[in-house]
């Protein structure tokens, strides 16, 4: 019975230890990349486990993620540090390290989850969910063959735990991370893997996963592929409700970017401003960078002034340091508006 409620909080934990799936509770995926070329990542698989019933840590610690979409991350933290001076646990010093990602921070994190590691943890669900949030930090930060190393390693402990959904979505986030290093073809060999690893078993975020197929498809240089799975995940979390908003607004945002290079600059303000007030309305204006990079787009295709929009980007790429955003700014800086197609 025990492992049932485990499994049932796991499926929780899917969105709230995020960072940058989809949208990490706090930005995994802000950004938009057009990945260019393939290659090969392999790492060793862990030694096998040992197979144990989940013990109390663990369950209060699923339980204070679960909780934290409603308490706040803070309150989590706080909650984590309370029992980490009780008990020394070292799955409440890991919750500390997501709570404080979830927050934004960085360094501590990382700080905190190597030290888990450095003491080689018997219980192996501690280790897997260790290298999880590892690889998520890494990720967050552009550090791609980190990322990638913590995240394989993490599904492959989770696979032989029998802890799919987990599998799952380090898969999807793998997925994100070749996106990002421009290999499309190992981009779509994860999400493979990510629909194998479930087992027949239903798809815990549809949307997500439709998210990833799209980048993918797109990568590619399947547009109507790219446009058909954005528009199920679009209507994915329009079924979700206010809880999903933020997705909604992200996913409205990715669909104008192909509607721009489809020469359908009226479609794609449209979504531009559909997005821009769901995140007025949610307290998030400017967050995610790529409002700012479509709408020097759409701009420059209508012969207005963008350079605020610019000076925005630029500024978020002096503040975060990741490259990557001035390569998508340079691309529509030199972008040449084409006629619509389709």
């Amino acid at each position: 019975m025990k492992s049932h409620i485990v499994l049932g909080v796991l499926l929780v934990i899917l969105s709230a230890m995020t960072t940058l799936l989809y949208i990490d509770n706090r930005n995994l995926r802000e950004e938009i990349q057009q990945p260019i070329s393939a290659g090969v990542f392999e790492s060793e698989l862990p030694s096998p486990p040992r197979m144990e019933p989940p013990t109390n840590s663990e369950q209060i610690f699923l339980k204070i993620i679960q909780d934290a979409n409603t308490i706040g991350f803070e309150a989590a933290e706080e909650k984590f540090r309370k029992l980490l001076r009780e008990t020394g646990s070292h799955f409440y010093l890991l919750g500390i390290a997501w709570a404080e990602h979830s927050q934004g921070k960085s360094d501590s994190p990382i700080q905190k989850c190597e030290y888990i590691l450095d003491s080689y943890p018997e219980n192996q669900f501690l280790r897997a969910t260790t290298l999880n949030l590892l690889g998520r930090v890494h990720l967050k930060q552009g550090d791609l063959e980190k990322s990638k190393e913590m995240l394989h390693s993490a599904a492959d402990v989770y696979v032989i735990l029998g802890y799919r959904p987990m599998a799952h979505r380090c898969y999807l986030l793998l997925c994100s991370a070749y996106l990002h290093d421009r290999q499309p073809r190992d981009a779509e060999r994860f999400l493979d893997l990510a629909i194998d690893a479930l087992a027949g078993d239903a798809i815990p975020n549809e949307g997500d996963f439709f998210h990833f197929k799209a980048r993918v498809s797109y990568a590619q240089g399947n547009i109507k592929a790219a446009i058909a799975f954005c528009q199920k995940e679009i209507q994915h979390f329009r079924e979700a409700g206010e809880a999903k908003a933020e997705n909604l607004a992200v996913s409205l945002l990715t669909l104008a970017y192909y509607k721009i290079h489809l020469g359908q600059i009226g479609e794609a303000e449209r979504l531009n401003l559909e997005a821009q007030k769901i995140a007025s309305t949610l307290g998030l204006d400017g967050k995610h960078i790529i409002q700012e990079i479509n709408w020097i787009y759409i701009k420059k295709c209508k012969g207005t002034d963008f350079s605020t929009h610019e000076d925005r980007v630029r500024e978020h790429i002096e503040k975060t340091g990741l490259i990557y955003v001035l390569s998508n700014l340079e691309e529509a800086l030199n972008w040449d508006c084409v006629e619509p197609k389709y």
